[in-house]
């Protein structure tokens, strides 16, 4: 008789890796500016990003090894595995079709542990059939019947939420499934 594992949905950007301190970087070498990170204030990039249109902030994912400067969060590799090991894992990322291929190979690179029948694109992330979904994107949260935890930036601090969990890191993501910590 088998045990039920638990089904969690892992969003990438800005949860499992860092993707918007690489994309500030070049556009700040670009655009000749110097926006820091903690500046962004809220989720659409191009409303903090003003000197480039969302068109040149998007042309940026595509410039050749821009994807080699994405790395993984402090904690991820170590946590992930742990929640790889112990649950149902998916990545469950909302992508533009031109970069699904390049961010399953990165992904793919830097976690092996993963495989590709694990990547879900979609962009309406209240279909799943999971326990938990984690993001850093409020609206990818609401609806849904899965337990909530979304993981601060910020551009995500001052979102009113009831019932869900925020964690800080993959770390407390894991406290917060495995034991129930707030």
């Amino acid at each position: 008789m088998s045990m039920y594992k638990q089904k969690i949905a892992l969003d990438l950007d800005g949860v499992i890796w860092d993707l918007v301190r690489p994309w500030v970087a070049e556009y700040n070498k670009k655009y000749n500016d110097n926006i820091q990170v903690e500046d962004i204030g809220e989720y659409i990039l191009s409303n903090t990003l003003k000197k480039a249109t969302p068109e040149e902030l998007s042309a940026i994912l595509l410039e050749p090894n821009f994807w080699d400067k994405v790395l993984p969060f402090s904690n991820s590799y170590e946590y992930l595995e742990k929640l790889n090991t112990e649950f149902e894992v998916y990545i469950a990322t909302k992508t533009d079709y031109k970069l699904y291929e390049i961010k399953v190979e990165r992904l793919l690179q830097l976690f092996p542990f993963l495989r590709q029948d694990q990547i879900i694109c979609t962009y309406n992330k209240r279909i799943l059939d999971v326990d938990w979904l984690v993001d850093d994107y409020e609206d990818n949260l609401l609806g849904g019947k899965f337990n909530k935890i979304i993981l601060d930036a910020s551009y995500n601090r001052n979102i009113p939420y009831l019932n869900w969990y925020r964690a800080k890191d993959l770390k407390d993501v894991y406290n917060i499934i495995k034991y129930g910590d707030k």
